[in-house]
């Protein structure tokens, strides 16, 4: 786990963090571009960073500050006890819209600040003590408890689903991010649940408020883009990692979606890695 003021990766440059992140923004401003949505984050924004998506920074005041808590989704399961449930994980990690990652509350930020200096203190810190991981991995049960909560309440829903809809929503997202590359249609995905494409098309749309081909359009542009700013791997080769039976038909998906060819996207832009 990292905190650090934002300050490595260069305007204009994409990036996709390899780790699940908080970003607290406690002055300034960030504006991010967020698969190809652009987001002006100011003071008591609270970003989550998934690696899912692909982020670019398109511009940073001169006096921005965050704190940055940054570690592997593995990791953070083993040494807390997070009990949160998945389908309101998963929408608050790729709510790309950030339209409730805020705090207005200038009490509710001033304390999540102090969670994340008391933390940041810990880990600058060269001292070894008892139950001193034990202390800061509590401590990051409280900033994700802090923000989950505070999030999942923005999300007003004003019809309770049921959990059954819920589980199906995510374990078709999940089955999603795992087969996308070569399978592309629904029914690959409601056999793998059991249940009927339509079933499966009403209930990802009901719970998502999006079509469930959104979610397998989506994670294939964004692998793409992920490996075309690898000037390393030859369009052809990433045609043929994603499944498609040609680089024509790949070149023709890609511009749908994006309105670029993907050498035009490629010629573009540049990557960087980053956490």
């Amino acid at each position: 786990m990292r905190n650090f003021y934002f300050e490595n990766t260069k305007i204009g440059q994409f990036f996709c963090p390899e780790n699940f992140a908080f970003i607290l923004v406690y002055e300034g401003s960030i504006t991010l571009e967020v698969n190809g949505n652009g987001l002006c984050f100011q003071k008591g924004n609270v970003i989550i960073i998934s690696s899912n998506n692909l982020y670019k920074l398109i511009d940073t005041s001169l006096d921005l500050k965050i704190y940055l808590l940054s570690s592997n989704k593995e990791t953070i399961r083993k040494y807390t006890n997070i009990n949160i449930n998945r389908y309101d994980a998963y929408r608050i990690a790729n709510d790309e819209t950030n339209k409730n990652k805020i705090y207005h509350n200038s009490l509710e930020l001033q304390y999540l600040i102090n969670q994340f200096i008391q933390l940041k203190s810990y880990y600058d810190s060269g001292v070894e003590f008892s139950f001193k991981n034990e202390i800061m991995w509590n401590i990051v049960s409280i900033i994700i408890y802090s923000v989950f909560g505070k999030l999942i309440m923005g999300f007003n829903d004003s019809n309770a689903t049921s959990s059954r809809k819920e589980e199906i929503a995510f374990d078709f997202i999940r089955l999603v991010s795992l087969h996308f590359k070569n399978e592309k249609e629904l029914k690959f995905y409601a056999d793998k649940l059991y249940i009927t494409v339509k079933y499966l098309s009403n209930t990802v749309r009901e719970i998502t408020k999006v079509p469930p081909t959104y979610f397998i359009t989506d994670s294939v542009i964004n692998e793409a883009k992920i490996n075309l700013l690898d000037n390393n791997t030859s369009i052809k080769e990433i045609a043929n990692q994603l499944g498609f039976a040609d680089q024509y038909t790949f070149g023709k998906f890609f511009k749908k979606h994006t309105g670029l060819s993907p050498k035009h996207y490629r010629l573009e832009n540049t990557l960087i890695q980053s956490f």
